[in-house]
């Protein structure tokens, strides 16, 4: 877990239409906030963002990467203040949503199967409705608007809630329990 953050925004994954980054685009460009947003993946909707933040004169206030892997994308995940997964599609693992609460980092996530699972609203973050920009600015709103102290309750909150839903054995006795 890493307490501390950079003041940005985080979206790492596929950039693809069911992953929703149009979504959190439009929602960042209503918002009109100090802090950056920092995208980072590949996929077919790389040109349409681009686009999107060159139309909406964000170049200055959104930073689009390419793919980035291990302890590079390590340290982003840790120095970031709110990690956004922001699927359109229902999502089954959210490996996005576990890093990010590994690390005892806010989430802000569609309010879809799976997510909805696995963030719980108001306590390991917040859920947003689903390709809806007005709703995800107001979510995320609500952590930059956070006090510093109130901030890193919750993200204590968050690493403790982590190791107790994804521990390997927690979970191995409760699949065995259900095959049982």
């Amino acid at each position: 877990a890493y307490y501390e953050h950079d003041n940005y925004i985080l979206y790492f994954g596929r950039y693809a239409r069911e992953k929703g980054v149009m979504t959190i685009l439009k929602a960042y460009a209503k918002m009109h906030c100090s802090e950056k947003l920092v995208l980072v993946g590949k996929g077919s909707e790389e040109e349409r963002i681009k686009a999107f933040v060159k139309e909406h004169n964000l170049e200055n206030h959104v930073q689009v990467n390419g793919a980035i892997f291990g302890e590079k994308m390590n340290c982003i995940i840790e120095r970031a203040k709110v990690v956004l997964v922001p699927s359109e599609w229902y999502e089954h693992g959210a490996f996005v949503a576990l890093q990010a609460l590994a690390k005892g980092k806010l989430v802000v996530a569609s309010n879809i199967a799976g997510l909805s699972e696995i963030i719980q609203d108001g306590e390991t973050g917040y859920l947003a409705e689903p390709g809806n920009p007005c709703s995800f600015a107001a979510a995320i709103q609500r952590i930059l608007d956070m006090p510093e102290n109130q901030y890193k309750k919750m993200s204590e909150h968050i690493v403790k809630y982590a190791k107790k839903r994804c521990d390997a054995t927690t979970y191995v006795n409760e699949l065995l329990e259900i095959y049982s």
